[in-house]
């Protein structure tokens, strides 16, 4: 599978936005793409509505024995008719060039009509197009925007982009807090626990222990709150990083009694 952040190293991108793509972005790259292959796979096994259970079911038949131009051709009309999972599949396909010319641009048009019927995984897609400039103009306050959404809606590869964007200062202010706390949220997630803690051991050398303790009482109220309560931008939040903990490694803060799906499901 084709990763997003190689597709995106253009040629004609300056060559410090290259270095930035690589070295800041490339791990939360991975992570959002295989949430996207789990969605992929999510919509190939879930039920269609009886309206358009023959042609979905032909068309998922077709995509799942890899005949990709008859799979588009049958799943096209059904996404112009307004199925969200059916337009990030489609979107899918144009940003993988199966059964179509391979159009990122195409892709960030599908992606953008499920992201707005509020499908996660395509606010998530669309979001880490926005950050590459990869099919769309390179924009980190509409990338962080359609992240954020995602990430509300318990998506857990935008929860660790929103990490990203705050360790790193992109479109919003730097802010390690934040950063902490978008990462121990992601953890909830038994199969993200481990990248989230190396994640957390890398934030936790630039934070005194009451900044860890702030993000790790906010990652607490975002998850029992069930995502509508994680502040994403916080003026009383220090920005400027502290190394009083250089030698501390944090563990995980897994928060109990809270609401924690294990998956995002494109709801």
């Amino acid at each position: 599978m084709i990763c997003w952040f190689y597709k995106g190293a253009s040629p004609n991108r300056p060559a410090e936005n290259l270095r930035m793509t690589g070295e800041r972005l490339n791990p939360c790259f991975w992570s959002v793409r295989m949430a996207l292959a789990v969605g992929l796979a999510l919509l190939a096994l879930t039920g269609a509505a009886p309206t358009f259970a023959g042609p979905l079911e032909d068309g998922r038949a077709a995509f799942l024995h890899r005949d990709y131009a008859t799979a588009m051709r049958l799943l096209r009309p059904l996404a112009e008719g307004g199925d969200a999972r059916v337009q990030f599949l489609v979107g899918w396909m144009y940003e993988s060039g199966w059964g179509v010319r391979q159009s990122s641009a195409q892709a960030a048009v599908w992606y953008q009509k499920a992201a707005e019927q509020g499908y996660d995984l395509a606010q998530s897609g669309l979001g880490l197009m926005y950050s590459t400039g990869d099919g769309v103009p390179q924009n980190y306050a509409v990338a962080m925007k359609w992240t954020l959404m995602a990430a509300k809606r318990g998506n857990v590869a935008a929860q660790s982009a929103m990490s990203t964007f705050y360790k790193h200062g992109l479109g919003v202010p730097q802010n390690y807090i934040l950063a902490y706390m978008w990462v121990s949220v992601s953890g909830h997630d038994p199969e993200h626990e481990p990248v989230a803690r190396k994640m957390l051991n890398e934030l936790a050398p630039h934070m005194a222990l009451s900044q860890v303790a702030e993000a790790e009482s906010l990652a607490q109220q975002c998850i029992e709150s069930r995502y509508e309560d994680c502040p994403a931008n916080r003026e009383k939040v220090a920005t400027l990083p502290s190394r009083k903990s250089s030698q501390v490694r944090v563990p995980l803060k897994m928060v109990a009694h809270s609401w924690c799906p294990s998956k995002s499901t494109g709801r």
